[in-house]
Order: structure tokens, then sequence, then C-alpha cells
């Protein structure tokens, strides 16, 4: 699904990506990062997580979104990045190899997904054993994820319990897991490993 203009506004600004940037540092202080060279963002937005990644560790990284306009713009710092690549791709039908990334990172976008499960089996196809997953979302309560999936068909309505479970029917390993409080819905953050 798409964002308004008003939510495009919110996450394509200096804010909200030095906020990303802070998160991604404080999440790499649990993993080893050394042998990390081939990375995936689900949702790249504009782009500049992924010229962060790319530009401070010299990392490889395709960007996806679903969202033309959103690649139009993170498009703009390949004139001085080549390990850099965007590409318009929705997250249910990734257009990469089996096993073809070592790190991928999601910030922000399966809210959006409404068939959720797929795009982490995509994921988990497109991340090699050993590979990294880096996660941050929201997820909503257990009752309320209930009542909202039969009300919303546009979005990606979960209960953390039900991806983390998930994940690990997949064979992820869970390294951290953050979860701030909240009543109706919570901001969570996952590191796990294939």
């Amino acid at each position: 699904m798409k964002m308004s203009r008003f939510e495009k506004r919110f996450v394509n600004s200096r804010k909200h990506a030095q906020t990303s940037i802070e998160k991604i540092e404080q999440l790499f202080q649990n993993i080893d990062i050394s042998n990390v060279h081939n990375v995936l963002e689900v949702g790249c937005g504009a782009g500049m997580l992924a010229d962060y990644l790319s530009g401070k560790y010299h990392m490889k990284v395709t960007g996806t979104d679903v969202d033309l306009e959103q690649i139009e713009l993170a498009r703009g710092f390949l004139k001085k990045n080549d390990r850099l690549n965007f590409l318009t791709a929705d997250a249910t039908e990734l257009p990469f190899k089996d096993s073809e990334f070592d790190l991928v990172l999601s910030f922000m976008v399966m809210h959006h997904i409404s068939n959720w499960k797929k795009a982490f089996e995509e994921i988990n196809r497109v991340l090699k054993p050993g590979g990294i997953l880096i996660i941050k979302d929201l997820s909503f309560s257990k009752l309320t994820s209930k009542v909202l999936s039969l009300l919303s068909n546009n979005y990606g309505v979960y209960a953390l319990e039900d991806i983390t479970l998930f994940l690990k029917e997949k064979k992820f390993n869970l390294v951290v897991l953050e979860t701030p409080g909240g009543i109706l819905f919570k901001q969570f953050s996952l590191v796990l490993q294939k």
C-alpha cells in the first residue's frame, strides 16, 4: 500500500532518517556485521538509510519500495555512490534470487502490507542461511489485531507474537527484541538470524 502525502513528508524528512540511523547503529551493537556485504532494504522510501549504510560500511545496498515516486527520490543518491541500487518492487514478490542477501532490513513498512506473511516468506527466501533480519515496525495487542484484521484488508494487522512465532517457524533465532510500551499499538524492533 502506498503512503499518503502526509506520511511521505514525515518519512522523507531528515529527522526521520536520523532516527532510523540511530536505531540501526544501536541494533548493530548486538550483531557481528563483519560478513555483511550485500543488503536489501524492503521499503527504502527516499533511500537515506540505504545511502548511509553504503557510505559508512561500504555495503552494497539494494532498496525496494512499491511506490515509484519514492524510488525516483532514492535514485538521487546514485550519482555519488555506485554501491546502491533502487527499484520498484512489491515485498510479496521480490525480484531476487534465493539466498542473495546477507542482511535484510525493513523499517516501518510491514504494517502497510496486508499479506505480511507472504512478505516475510519472500524475505526468508532471499536471505542467506546465517543472514540477519532487522525489523522496526508497529504491532497491535492480540485482541486489537483480531478485531482490526476483520475490518481491514489494506494494512498489515498483527500482534508482535504473531510475527515472532511466524519467524521462529521459518527457523529464525531471536537475537534482540525491543518493545516500548503502548496500549493500542506498540513500536518494536527485532533482530533475528536465519
